[in-house]
C-alpha cells in the first residue's frame, strides 16, 4: 500500500485492532469514544471497548476523532531529567568545549524508520548551560497504517549549577524516537565528562521518577509544567482534559469526602480545568492521585 492509498483508507473490523492497542490511546479515551455513539460500558480496559468498536462501522470524522487522539497524545512533551555530582573546578564550556561537543561522532545507530531533519547542534547560553532542539522524520511503510510518516521534536539542555555542584540533564522527546536519540546523547556526554576527570568515574546518573515524589509534590510538579515551564516548546494556554480520583490510602479533606467509596477516577473535560478548586486548592492535593493532564 502506497502513501496516497493510505491516506484514503478508513479501517474497520481488525484491521483496527493494532491501532486501537496502541498505548497512546487510552482506556478513557476509548470509553469516551464508545459513549459518543451510544455505546456505554462499565468496564474501561481495553479487552473491553476493543471488541465493541472493531464490530461497529465507523464514519471519517470518528476515525478522525480517534486518530487525533493517537497523534496529540504521542506528540505530548515528555520528559526526562538526570542529575550527576560535578568533580572538577572546570565550567560546563571548559569542560566541554563548543567545536568538541558539536564534533561528537553520536554514532547513532542504525535508522531504519527515521531520519534526522538537521545536524544536532549544542548552543551555549553562558559559561555552564549547553541546550540542542532538533527533529526527525519517522517513515516507515512496513508499520501500521496508523504512523507511517510523522514529524518529531527533541530537546536536551545541559545546565551545571555552581552552587550545588551538580551537572543537571533535561530532556524532552515527542515519540519513542527522540526519547531514544536523546538518552544515546546523554551517555555520550556522560562518558566524556568522565574520561575528562569532571565527572567521578564512580559516579552515577541519578533518574528523578514519579515514585520520589509524594502526592503534593506530583500534583504541583505537573502542574508547574504547564503555567511555569521555561521550554521553548510549549507554551501554556489552560488545561482542558483531567484524569484524576483520591487516594486511598489517605484521608479526604471534608470538602471532597463525597469521593470516599464512590470515586475511583474522575474525568475532567472542559476550558480553564487549572482554575478548578480541585486543582488549586492544595489542601487537596495530598489526598489526589492525577492519572493523565492535558493542556
Amino acid at each position: 500500500m502506497n502513501e496516497n492509498e493510505l491516506n484514503k483508507f478508513l479501517p474497520f473490523g481488525p484491521k483496527l485492532r493494532p491501532f486501537l492497542s496502541q498505548t497512546e490511546l487510552t482506556e478513557s479515551t476509548l470509553k469516551s469514544f464508545l459513549a459518543q455513539k451510544g455505546v456505554f460500558v462499565g468496564d474501561n480496559r481495553k479487552s473491553a471497548t476493543i471488541p465493541l468498536i472493531t464490530t461497529h462501522l465507523i464514519s471519517p470524522t470518528e476515525f478522525q476523532y480517534l486518530t487525533d487522539q493517537y497523534r496529540n497524545k504521542e506528540q505530548s512533551i515528555k520528559k526526562r531529567s538526570r542529575h550527576v555530582a560535578w568533580a572538577s573546578t572546570n565550567n560546563l564550556v571548559q569542560a566541554l568545549p563548543f567545536e568538541q561537543l558539536n564534533k561528537f561522532d553520536l554514532g547513532l545507530p542504525e535508522m531504519s524508520s527515521y531520519e534526522l531533519d538537521s545536524d544536532i547542534a549544542f548552543i551555549a547560553e553562558g559559561v555552564n548551560k549547553y541546550v540542542a532542539e532538533y527533529s526527525l522524520t519517522r517513515t516507515d511503510l512496513s508499520k501500521d497504517w496508523h504512523n507511517y510518516r510523522s514529524h518529531h521534536k527533541g530537546r536536551i539542555t545541559l545546565r551545571r549549577d555552581k552552587k550545588s555542584g551538580i551537572l543537571f540533564m533535561n530532556m524532552e522527546h515527542t515519540s519513542s524516537e527522540t526519547r531514544d536519540v536523546n538518552e544515546y546523547i546523554i551517555r555520550k556526554v556522560e562518558k566524556t565528562l568522565k574520561n575528562s576527570g569532571d565527572v567521578s568515574r564512580t559516579s552515577t546518573i541519578n533518574k528523578i521518577s514519579s515514585d520520589e515524589f509524594s502526592n503534593i509534590e506530583r500534583i504541583k510538579f505537573l502542574l508547574g509544567l504547564t503555567d511555569m515551564s521555561q521550554s521553548k516548546l510549549l507554551n501554556f494556554s489552560q488545561i482542558k482534559h483531567v484524569e484524576i480520583g483520591p487516594d486511598e490510602s489517605k484521608a479526604l479533606p471534608e470538602n471532597i469526602d463525597w469521593m470516599k467509596d464512590t470515586v475511583t477516577n474522575l474525568i475532567l473535560n472542559g476550558n480553564k480545568l487549572h482554575t478548578l478548586d480541585l486543582l488549586s486548592n492544595e489542601e487537596y492535593f495530598d489526598s489526589l492521585i492525577i492519572r493523565e493532564i492535558k493542556a
